[in-house]
């Protein structure tokens, strides 16, 4: 049975405050995006299910990982970095640190990045910032990543400007046919945000919305 997946925007990061701040590298979290992982920690109902954490490597990503799920942490639910849910676009905001410089950053911490590889910050290739097809790509290596994982239930932290930062929701697959990726978000989800329903094709075309959604189309990007 393919995973329930809980999907995770990080907390304010310092670029999230004005574009001038885009040119601040792989920026950490502010105190407003510290406390947001505390609320986050504090209502997210489901940590007792959880029994995998995933996140992007970039440093707003893995602190919000860290601090909104340090109760399956400290249960030892593993936590694992994976280059494909890095941020779109080529600003210093958005591009990585190399792999030795994050294990030394996050010495001591949990996660494990051993899948993150020397050349994940580098712009080119499947790595392309500004490349549909190679965004597409990522996105399809990662959806099958997860969809192979033996576990039940995933934390996913990555990034989507189109969320309000530290907001999460709860996708599920909607076949079981490993290459398949469709997936659809719960109706208890759908109603905690009060959103509208939003149905996508597989990830190797365009994702598609159905209906208007009531996202929040004037938070800050990435």
């Amino acid at each position: 049975m393919a995973p329930t997946m809980h999907l995770v925007r990080h907390a304010q990061g310092y670029h999230n405050l004005n574009r001038n701040n885009k040119v601040i590298p792989d920026p950490l979290l502010t105190p407003v995006g510290e406390q947001q992982c505390l609320q986050l920690r504090d209502s997210f109902p489901y940590h007792s299910e959880i029994d995998l954490l995933v996140t992007s490597p970039m440093h707003r990503t893995l602190q919000t990982t860290l601090r909104s799920f340090s109760l399956e942490i400290d249960r030892g639910v593993p936590c694992i970095a994976i280059p494909e849910l890095q941020e779109c676009g080529d600003e210093p905001c958005n591009t990585g640190k190399d792999p030795e410089l994050l294990k030394w950053s996050f010495v001591g911490s949990p996660i494990n990045f051993d899948l993150v590889v020397e050349e994940w910050n580098s712009r080119r290739g499947v790595w392309g910032s500004k490349s549909v097809q190679s965004q597409q790509t990522r996105a399809w290596n990662a959806l099958k990543w997860l969809k192979a994982r033996d576990e039940r239930e995933i934390v996913v932290v990555a990034h989507d400007a189109m969320w309000k930062n530290a907001e999460y929701r709860t996708y599920r697959f909607l076949h079981e046919a490993k290459d398949n990726l469709a997936m659809g978000e719960t109706e208890e989800s759908r109603q905690r945000r009060h959103g509208t329903l939003i149905s996508y094709k597989s990830l190797k075309e365009e994702w598609v919305e159905t209906e208007n959604d009531s996202m929040d189309e004037d938070n800050d990007e990435s």
